[in-house]
C-alpha cells in the first residue's frame, strides 16, 4: 500500500503543479510592457520591420503607442516606444483593407525598393487600392515583376488639374506618361 499511496501522491502532486504552471502562464493584458527604448522613423521604416528588428510583435508596439492610429501610416521622425518584448498585449484588431483610389501625399511617384511589391506599396505605403495603383501606372504589364529602382506613378488626390483619380500626369511624345511634379524616391512620401 505504501507503494501506490506515494504514486498517488506523486500524480496528484504533478496534477497540481501543472494547473499552477496553466494558471500562471495566463498573464493579465498589459504584463510587463514598459518602454525599454525609443526609436525614431527612418526612411523606408514600417512598423512590421521596427517590430521585427526590436524583436517584438507589431501588437506589442501599437500597444505602448496609442497615439498611432493607423499603423500603416508613419512619419520620418516620428517616435516610437519599444516595449519589453515579454510584453502580454491585446490582439489588434484586424487593419480594414484600404478603399481610397488616390493618395493624399505629395509624391507623384514612388521608387521601388528592396522587399516592396505592389500589395506593399499600395496597401501599406499609399493607404489605397492595388487596382487604384495599376490604374495609375499601365507601363506596368506584369504586376508580379517590379524591379528595385523602377519609378511608380502615385495617383494622388486634390491634385491641380487631377479630377479624375487624382492623377498630375501629361502625355509626352511617343504614349508615355511623365509627371507634371518633381519625381521623389520612397523616402520622401508620406505613410
Amino acid at each position: 500500500m505504501k507503494f501506490s499511496l506515494k504514486a498517488s501522491l506523486f500524480l496528484t502532486a504533478i496534477a497540481l503543479t501543472a494547473s499552477t504552471l496553466a494558471q500562471n502562464s495566463t498573464s493579465p493584458i498589459g504584463t510587463n510592457c514598459n518602454v525599454i527604448s525609443n526609436r525614431t522613423v527612418i526612411a523606408g521604416d514600417t512598423l512590421s520591420a521596427i517590430a521585427d528588428s526590436t524583436n517584438t510583435t507589431l501588437t506589442q508596439i501599437l500597444f505602448v503607442n496609442p497615439q498611432i492610429s493607423n499603423p500603416r501610416s508613419i512619419n520620418v521622425g516620428d517616435a516610437i516606444r519599444i516595449p519589453n518584448p515579454q510584453c502580454v498585449a491585446p490582439a489588434a484588431p484586424p487593419l480594414a483593407e484600404p478603399t481610397a483610389t488616390c493618395s493624399n501625399g505629395t509624391a507623384a511617384t514612388i521608387t521601388v525598393v528592396s522587399g516592396d511589391t505592389l500589395i506593399v506599396i499600395a496597401k501599406e505605403k499609399l493607404g489605397i487600392t492595388l487596382p487604384a495603383l495599376l490604374a495609375a501606372n499601365p507601363q506596368v504589364k506584369n504586376p508580379n515583376a517590379i524591379e528595385v529602382g523602377q519609378v511608380l506613378n502615385v495617383p494622388l488626390c486634390g491634385a491641380a488639374g487631377g479630377g479624375g483619380g487624382g492623377r498630375n500626369n501629361t502625355e509626352v511624345g511617343n504614349g508615355n506618361r511623365r509627371t507634371g511634379r518633381k519625381r521623389w524616391v520612397v523616402d520622401n512620401v508620406m505613410r
